[in-house]
């Protein structure tokens, strides 16, 4: 099972705007082939994003968006204070989501943001995660050789 970390535009990617390149994503939480890890930090971020006009949600979609994320997630506790020996994110509001994925040992964290891009190189990052774009993470999910594909 893969143990994936969404940043806040991959979720709206997921869930908003339904962007292909998570189907992905989409199909390994329904078939349980995947887990969302998410903590309060991280949901206080999307409650905040949903109500941001550029988006043209009303409250009713915000929440019914919130909802349905928080029905799909493992929520986390949060640490009392964060790990000094991690990599630092050139976008401190960014930092959240590489500290969810390291604390919880998740395998992926999917985001387009080049900070946190970046920090899946750096030399500390735990070398069982991965930080992807959406479509480097294609391969991640294809069926194993030999398979039979799901239909």
């Amino acid at each position: 099972m893969i143990r994936i970390v969404l940043d806040t535009n991959a979720v709206l990617d997921l869930l908003l705007w339904h962007n292909p390149e998570l189907d992905c994503v989409a199909r390994a939480l329904a078939d349980g082939g995947g887990r969302l890890l998410c903590d309060d930090a991280c949901l206080r971020e999307l409650r905040t994003v949903l109500r941001y006009p550029k988006f043209g949600i009303d409250e009713t979609q915000a929440a019914a968006l919130y909802d349905a994320y928080c029905s799909r997630i493992e929520l986390q506790a949060m640490p009392e204070t964060p790990d000094p020996t991690l990599p630092r994110c050139r976008d401190r509001e960014d930092q959240k989501f590489f500290d969810l994925a390291v604390r919880t040992g998740a395998d992926l964290l999917v985001s387009r943001d080049r900070a946190l891009l970046r920090l899946g190189r750096h030399r500390l990052c735990p070398p069982h995660l991965r930080v992807l774009n959406p479509p480097a993470m294609q391969h991640l999910f294809a069926p194993a050789p030999g398979s039979v594909p799901s239909v």
